[in-house]
């Protein structure tokens, strides 16, 4: 808002959608419209499409509307972050320009039977069905064009960000991994790292400001709020860090506890051990494959109600199954 009139992204699509009487409202500097959503309207046309998975768009339209950049949005958790791969950008533009193409091609064909009915007075019945069926869908995408060109420029800045920022990070991490380094992480590329790593977003904004150095060197690693299972999150990651084993994909395939991504998968592996744990204080307490790892023995003997002995044992055999895995 600049001297009471509309700026931005998006103000012609505004002026354009007052013509057509939607009604439009301006409230603390922020645009408050009544308007087609982009997202609702790629639900209802990518209805029968399920192999998109459009949440990372989602996230990106939500942040971008909040004023967020890609950076800072990708940063902050607040947007989807992938190390290996862009986070689905691919796939969700050539959606986006796939349905582009087509509802642009709907269009011009409503125009061109539009023209023939004037021109064509004998063909007119046959025209008028074919207009009424296509008609609903044309009027929405003339009201959402212009918003979804802005969705199809903000999905290639997410895959262009997202690739740059990955590239960066894994050189980081293969070169500590190829000179036996400790990998030297920016604040920004730690978070993006806990990001990627599936932390939480409370989780990831509590820690801004900490860099790889300050994290791996914190031997007490304690921040007001932080649950239990972003404590043990954590602490794996610091453990993964150290042994230059992030991204955890590769050392998950042949770890057999790290690849218990659930506590029921963990329970399977415990029994198969003979050291049984009661599998609803596991889902109780989020504990996973690598959760567990990092519990040390007085914690599993008072979480798990089990003997100092038991608990010893528990820790020492998946630890042995763990670290036998790890580069040496």
């Amino acid at each position: 808002m600049k001297n009471n009139q509309l700026t931005g992204l998006f103000p012609n699509l505004v002026t354009k959608l007052q013509e057509l009487g939607c009604k439009v409202d301006v409230s603390g500097n922020k645009l408050v419209q009544d308007l087609p959503n982009v997202e609702e309207w790629l639900c209802n046309s990518l209805k029968n499409d399920v192999k998109t998975d459009m949440k990372p768009l989602w996230k990106a339209i939500e942040a971008f509307k909040a004023g967020k950049e890609a950076q800072l949005a990708l940063t902050t958790g607040a947007v989807p972050f992938h190390l290996l791969q862009p986070h689905g950008w691919p796939t969700i533009l050539e959606t986006l320009k796939t349905t582009k193409v087509e509802k642009d091609n709907t269009a011009t064909k409503a125009q061109e039977l539009k023209a023939r009915i004037a021109e064509l007075r004998a063909e007119l019945g046959a025209a008028e069905d074919k207009l009424a069926s296509i008609s609903d869908t044309c009027k929405s995408w003339e009201a959402i064009t212009k918003e979804y060109d802005s969705a199809l420029l903000l999905t290639e800045k997410y895959e262009e960000k997202e690739i740059q920022l990955a590239a960066r990070i894994n050189e980081k991490l293969q070169h500590s991994a190829q000179e036996n380094e400790e990998v030297n992480l920016t604040a920004d590329e730690l978070s993006l790292v806990f990001n990627a790593m599936g932390f939480s977003q409370q989780f990831i904004e509590n820690t801004a400001g900490m860099t790889g150095e300050d994290f791996l060197s914190d031997q007490n690693f304690r921040f007001p709020g932080i649950s239990l299972e972003d404590e043990l999150n954590a602490c794996y990651c610091k453990h993964m860090l150290k042994y230059k084993s992030i991204p955890y994909e590769q050392h998950q395939t042949v770890c057999e506890v790290c690849m218990c991504e659930t506590s029921e998968d963990l329970s399977y592996l415990l029994d198969e051990h003979d050291l049984s744990i009661d599998s609803d204080l596991l889902e109780k307490h989020h504990i996973n494959g690598p959760r567990i790892l990092m519990l040390g023995t007085p914690s599993v003997q008072r979480l798990f109600s089990v003997q100092r002995d038991r608990a010893r044992e528990i820790c020492t055999t998946l630890n042995r199954l763990h670290k036998k895995t790890l580069p040496h």
